[in-house]
């Protein structure tokens, strides 16, 4: 039953924004003619980009003001997300700024989620069996909600220090002091670790100063491994800061392991870390950066702390004992004495949490990997996984691509107006040999663009009016929408008003069918993984029915960028027809995304919830 609901919300969805479309068939493009500009054309040309631009940043700022009106923090981080990644690369300052606001947001949301979990008594216990149909039990559901929470906190995390370490640590901070008491404060805990140490080994060394900073600030939270995984980096990478980093790390140690609660775990990496440098030999990452009294002194006051204890099994004694010895045999032997006769198994408790983390690190990797396919990347033989045109009825189009790419090769050079009728002939007939209506249309258009960019405006015109006559008068079905998107593609080059009147007609028809849909989904899901408080769920918090889906948006860049640059106020205007505001802004961020989506040159990708990462 389940794949069944799925199927029909994967129609619905798919529907949701045009762009969507264009990933799901591929839809070959014109081929490029070589045509001299002139300066004054390039210049112009130019002139126009900074224009849209200029426009795009305007509408960005107002995407983001409609943003914070939704209801659900949802939706609010995961469409914020999109905008915060696009800003960067245009003005940082105002996209952390932006970034703030998303983490307000989360933090709003981990409150929620938290106070949930505490309301229904969740005690971590039989937490493993999470059915799809349970009626909609709240312990379950509330349990379900916040590991999906941990992660998406996690990927913004990451995705965040991708851009700025220190922006991706407050966030964390930030956002874990929601989460207050509770069994689940512990799995908290240990995702912050994770994940601190994630930023640490992934972007801590990018120069001194961030360095010095990211290293304040992890000792200002306490000592654990996340800032001994940054002392390991900055000594590995020869860095003057790796000994005045490695004093501060042990200050912070000590007074770690004289407090109520030390970090056994983190002190022992901290020891073996200390007894396995090499003596010093003149190179960077040999040259040992722990002073040995500072580290036997240390080692002694571990083993007071663990002598302190009653309830320590001997297998971790043992382990304890194994990196005080190398400093104080004496010590080593009263640890092993005191606790050779305690054998306790791990807890059922501590066995739950880190099989819950486990679960959920590798639910995040399929998600990851679901949405890489979804996105179009290729099968193990290197195939295209996605449907291809010829899927849908083209039949052989290797004569008429091969005129298209001689033509195009030739630069339109001394090609008479017969010699183009007989290519406009043979594009008719591969479209007459197609099956379905948008393999015509993508065969027609694609000529058509390839005869305006040659001059000849008037036989574009025409393969266009046939191309029209192939779309549905009424549109139901999903097949006829994808042809409506082609047909858009394929024109807006050659006649953008007939282009933005399909689409405008068709976002028309399908507000029709988003809305029907919803009303189906509330119907039936009692649980809220697709509607809740009245919002469809989109991006990172839609469960693995949309994620996949939305991830395919961005398949539409070269339309998308065809329409706004043809008239980017037209090509907004008409996203903002979509009823829904979620939709809607959906939407509006595809369009900004193709017109100021730069690839930011210090760090690659963007804070983009929507497309998977």
């Amino acid at each position: 039953m389940r794949r069944n609901i799925s199927f029909l919300f994967f129609a619905v969805f798919l529907l949701l924004v045009p762009g969507a479309v264009a990933q799901v068939v591929s839809i070959p493009e014109p081929p490029e003619v070589s045509v001299p500009e002139t300066s004054e054309k390039e210049k112009e040309k130019n002139e126009k980009a900074e224009k849209v631009k200029a426009l795009a940043l305007e509408a960005l700022r107002e995407t983001a003001r409609e943003i914070e009106t939704l209801r659900t923090p949802e939706n609010r981080i995961s469409l914020a997300a999109d905008l915060v990644g696009i800003m960067w690369a245009h003005d940082r300052d105002e996209a952390k700024e932006m970034f703030q606001v998303l983490t307000n947001s989360f933090i709003q949301l981990f409150t929620t989620y938290s106070t949930q979990l505490n309301a229904v008594g969740y005690d971590g216990a039989n937490d493993d069996y999470l059915p799809f149909f349970s009626g909609n039990d709240p312990k379950r559901r509330a349990l379900q909600r916040m590991v999906q929470a941990l992660t998406v906190r996690k990927n913004l995390a990451n995705a965040a220090a991708a851009k700025d370490p220190l922006l991706a640590l407050e966030f964390v901070n930030a956002t874990a002091t929601a989460v207050r008491g509770g069994v689940f404060a512990e799995r908290v805990e240990a995702s912050d670790l994770e994940i601190k140490t994630m930023i640490v080994e992934r972007y801590g060394v990018k120069d001194g100063e961030t360095a010095r900073e990211l290293g304040r600030r992890l000792l200002k939270d306490g000592f654990d491994e996340s800032s001994l995984a940054l002392l390991k980096l900055l000594h590995g990478s020869g860095s003057k800061e790796a000994e005045g980093f490695a004093r501060d790390v042990f200050s912070a140690a000590s007074r770690d392991v004289d407090g109520l609660k030390p970090n056994f775990s983190a002190h022992v990496s901290l020891l073996e870390y200390a007894n396995s440098e090499p003596e010093d030999n003149g190179k960077p990452d040999n040259n040992p950066v722990v002073d040995k009294n500072t580290a036997s002194s240390h080692a002694g006051s571990f083993a007071r702390a663990v002598l302190r204890e009653e309830d320590i099994d001997s297998d971790t004694a043992n382990r304890y004992a194994a990196v005080v010895r190398p400093f104080s045999e004496s010590q080593a032997e009263r640890i092993v004495k005191k606790f050779e006769k305690v054998d306790r198994s791990i807890s059922a408790k501590t066995l739950r949490l880190r099989e819950q983390l486990e679960a959920s690190e590798a639910e995040d990797a399929e998600r990851r990997t679901a949405a890489a396919a979804a996105a179009g990347s290729g099968d193990e033989d290197g195939e295209d996984s996605e449907l291809s045109i010829e899927g849908l009825g083209v039949g052989e189009l290797s004569e008429q691509q091969a005129l298209l790419k001689e033509l195009s090769e030739s630069g339109g050079e001394d090609i008479t107006d017969e010699e183009k009728r007989e290519i406009v002939s043979a594009a008719r007939a591969s479209a007459d040999s197609a099956k379905m209506p948008m393999a015509k249309i993508t065969i027609l258009t694609a000529t058509a663009v390839t005869l305006k960019k040659l001059g000849d405006e008037e036989l574009a015109k025409e393969l266009v009016s046939e191309a029209a006559g192939e779309l549905a008068s009424n549109p139901r079905h999903f097949i006829d929408f994808l042809s409506i998107w082609a047909f858009a593609g394929g024109v807006v080059e050659i006649s953008p008003d007939i282009a933005f009147a399909k689409l405008e007609d068709a976002v028309y028809r399908i507000n029709e069918v988003i809305n029907s849909g919803i009303t189906i989904a509330e119907f039936i899901d009692v649980d809220e993984n697709i509607v809740q408080d009245g919002e469809v769920l989109v991006g990172a918090f839609a469960g693995g029915m949309t994620s996949g889906i939305t991830g395919m948006l961005l398949g539409g860049d070269r339309t998308i960028t065809g329409l706004a640059e043809a008239d980017f106020r037209r090509t907004k205007a008409i996203a903002d027809k979509f009823d829904r505001p979620e939709i809607r802004i959906m939407a509006k961020t595809l369009v900004i995304g193709v017109v100021l989506g730069e690839k930011d040159p210090d760090a690659a990708g963007g804070l983009d919830l929507i497309t998977g990462f």
